[in-house]
């Protein structure tokens, strides 16, 4: 499920990814959480706000509901470590980059 970015406001549509990935985390077992990043995600969708530019944003929803639908519709069985790296990389490497040029994060990373 993609946002309809010109239907709703960026605030809106940032309501409705919080939500949606709420939804979705509370899906995925305990002990295969971990390696779906929430707390990454959590930290993007909190300071979103704070970066300035308004088509960077529209940018960065557009890559974490990406996420979020690989999240809802191809969550593997699977899901370990190595998968995990995968997922960080090809989805949320690139928001880190942003957040770390934009605000100054720091990519931590928690052995697994």
């Amino acid at each position: 499920m993609y946002l309809e970015t010109s239907a709703f406001s960026f605030n809106e549509q940032l309501e409705v990814l919080a939500k949606r990935f709420d939804e979705t985390f509370a899906s995925i077992p305990p002990n295969k959480l971990r390696y779906c990043n929430p707390k990454s995600v959590q930290n993007f969708l909190l300071h979103l706000p704070k970066i300035k530019g308004r088509s960077e944003k529209q940018e960065i929803i557009d890559k974490l509901s990406f996420y979020c639908t690989i999240l809802e519709h191809q969550y593997p069985e699977e899901l370990n470590a190595r998968v995990a790296k995968h997922f960080f990389q090809d989805h949320l490497l690139a928001i880190s980059n942003t957040f770390d040029w934009r605000l100054g994060f720091t990519l931590f990373f928690q052995s697994m």
